[in-house]
């Protein structure tokens, strides 16, 4: 996954804004499961992306298709297809803008 931080000049922000390449064709690929605290939303720009969620089915998100789940709940993506998946991230942070991200 490659990461652009977007809006980043905004201090004291309770959002990090981010535009997502995925190259990951598979589970393990993109290193397994992930969780932090905070809410995640995901809009699907290009590709097709599929989210995998320790409490839920697998679902496939298309382009124009978006997304929000609870961060604390373990979660993992794969791209679909022949070409990245291509999304707009936000995640909510604590006040003093330092996310808790871990591995599951």
């Amino acid at each position: 996954m490659v990461f652009e931080v977007l809006c980043s000049d905004f201090r004291d922000k309770t959002n990090i804004f981010w535009r997502v390449t995925l190259h990951a064709k598979s589970f393990d690929e993109n290193g397994g499961w992930r969780s932090h605290s905070g809410e995640e939303f995901i809009h699907v720009q290009s590709g097709s992306l599929e989210l995998h969620t320790i409490h839920y089915d697998p679902v496939i998100l298309q382009p124009g298709d978006s997304i929000l789940f609870d961060g604390e709940m373990q979660h993992a993506y794969v791209s679909l297809g022949d070409e990245p998946t291509i999304m707009l991230m936000s995640n909510t942070v604590p006040r003093d803008g330092v996310p808790n991200v871990g591995a599951g």
